[in-house]
């Protein structure tokens, strides 16, 4: 059958470092190859990776990258027989909600798919305010090979009941289908269909997550595990992934960079995995795999890793094998609060795994969250600590971010008031676009202690001390960072996030004159 994919166009602000570089979307890269596999014929329009330097207005505050809504809708072949929409994250929402009203008048009877991470979290809502017929849960290469085979039937609406892992429409009902078990062998999946996609089109908008090598001919993400084994109380994971997590074959991982190195000419892989690093038998065989194999490639750990796993032995085989950076996020210096939120790191080990890191030449970021519901001013200040630890030991960069109230999280039910978030309407989808401005705003404030003024003093205030400590003590960073803003290749993260806002602040100017 002809299933189309869409890519919707993507929310971003210029006045925020917040989810501004959006990805070549590995998920839908996967969803096809897995169609194409059963010799489904594929269409997928990538809004952004079409348009990457088209802007569009969605509010005063809001711009949209890519396509606008009438151009996707115009550029879906006629003859489609199901539509797929991706949807990852909620400030995605309320602008996909409308593409979803636009597609379905259209199309009134093609059958409208949507999946993706908000999509699991969101269910009830998307049904409620939108015209899509089903609604896809969890990881969704095995659920849309199902949805193919019976799509283009005249019964389709009898067969989807033996379909796991899905909510759809039957007349005037909503019928919740079992869950899908997690995809065991993941390693049996097919490479994600990049051919499909305009690789060059996100390489030189460097629309990547990570640094930027200058040699870097195309950046290609990974995943090498899917899922998280934690619990993070504040992290949409458990919603979207459960608590299983799969390791590939790292031969087999490696097998897959090699592909890309060679199809695509490739030089920079980012992994996107939750949690990369957990057993350091695996850690070791893939680094001594990619050694071995001579690739010459760099990657990346930019989402954070497990501090157990990395110590000077593993921390040497990273380097050596072309790790460029990686991020760890304590999310906390308070123990109390690590407790809390059910974040599973302590702080000697993750000091002697920053400390491997750095002394064998990686970059390394630490993260930070300030304003969690119940947080305390004397934990802000544990934060502050060991923020100011982090630059004593080198760490090139940290994330110093307001807590942002996420759909679908344990936190969200049980410790923010579900008026407050009925009373913010689209505002609330719209909260981790604003999550790494420096100011807190009233409207996204969940702390029940410290006001809006006193916790961006808070976030400014770690800023200041990490940066301070790191440039007298180690002066060399400060050159780095400077330097980097006229080079090709980028030494930090600080220095990514401001490139990317002035880009993006110079495009919309640009675009808005043209």
């Amino acid at each position: 059958m002809k299933f189309c994919l869409i890519r919707p166009a993507e929310s971003i602000t210029p006045h925020s470092a917040s989810c501004n570089k959006p990805m070549i979307p590995m998920g839908i890269a996967y969803l096809a190859s897995s169609l194409e596999k059963f010799g489904h014929d594929i269409q997928i329009v990538d809004a952004v990776g079409l348009a990457p330097t088209n802007y569009t207005r969605f509010d005063d505050r809001i711009y949209l990258l890519g396509l606008s809504e009438d151009q996707v809708v115009e550029r879906i072949d006629k003859d489609v027989e199901a539509i797929g929409v991706s949807i990852m994250f909620s400030y995605n929402w309320p602008p996909t909600r409308k593409l979803l009203r636009s597609l379905k008048t259209r199309f009134p009877d093609t059958p409208l798919v949507i999946g993706g991470e908000i999509a699991t979290s969101l269910t009830s809502i998307i049904l409620s305010e939108s015209p899509v017929d089903i609604v896809a849960k969890g990881e969704g290469e095995e659920t849309i090979v199902e949805l193919a085979k019976v799509l283009h039937l005249p019964d389709r609406n009898d067969r989807l009941g033996d379909i796991e892992g899905i909510v759809y429409r039957k007349g005037n009902q909503i019928i919740e289908n079992p869950r899908r078990q997690r995809i065991k062998d993941i390693d049996a999946l097919p490479y994600p269909a990049w051919d499909l996609f305009d690789i060059e089109a996100y390489s030189v908008n460097r629309f990547e997550n990570g640094l930027r090598t200058e040699d870097a001919q195309a950046v290609i993400p990974m995943l090498a595990t899917r899922g998280c084994p934690y619990s993070c109380t504040f992290c949409t994971s458990p919603d979207m992934w459960t608590t299983r997590y799969y390791t590939r074959d790292p031969a087999s991982v490696v097998d897959e960079i090699e592909y890309n190195v060679k199809r695509f000419g490739a030089k920079n892989f980012p992994f996107h995995d939750l949690t990369a690093i957990i057993q350091e038998e695996w850690i070791i065989e893939f680094c001594n795999e990619l050694i071995d194999r001579k690739l010459n490639i760099s990657w990346q750990l930019p989402s954070g890793t497990r501090s157990e796993a990395i110590n000077d032995k593993v921390a040497k085989l990273l380097s050596e094998s072309g790790m460029l950076q990686m991020g760890y996020a304590p999310e906390s210096g308070s123990e109390e609060i690590r407790k809390h939120i059910k974040k599973k790191v302590k702080r000697d080990s993750l000091i002697r795994s920053v400390r491997s890191a750095i002394s064998n030449n990686i970059k390394v970021q630490v993260f930070f969250i300030v304003g969690f519901p119940n947080e305390t001013r004397k934990q802000v200040w544990e934060t502050h600590k060991m923020v100011a630890t982090m630059a004593w030991l080198g760490v090139n960069d940290v994330g110093m971010n307001h807590y942002m109230a996420l759909p679908g999280t344990e936190q969200i039910l049980k410790e923010v008031d579900p008026q407050w978030v009925a009373d913010l309407g689209d505002n609330f989808y719209f909260i981790p676009l604003f999550g790494h401005t420096l100011v807190m705003e009233d409207w996204r404030k969940v702390n029940r202690i410290m006001s809006t003024f006193e916790l961006t003093l808070h976030v400014l205030f770690g800023f200041s001390v990490f940066y301070i400590i790191l440039f007298v003590r180690h002066p060399s960073n400060l050159w780095r960072l400077i330097s980097g803003m006229f080079s090709q290749n980028d030494s930090s993260r600080i220095q990514v996030a401001i490139k990317t806002m002035l880009r993006h602040r110079s495009n919309i100017s640009n675009f808005s004159n043209s």
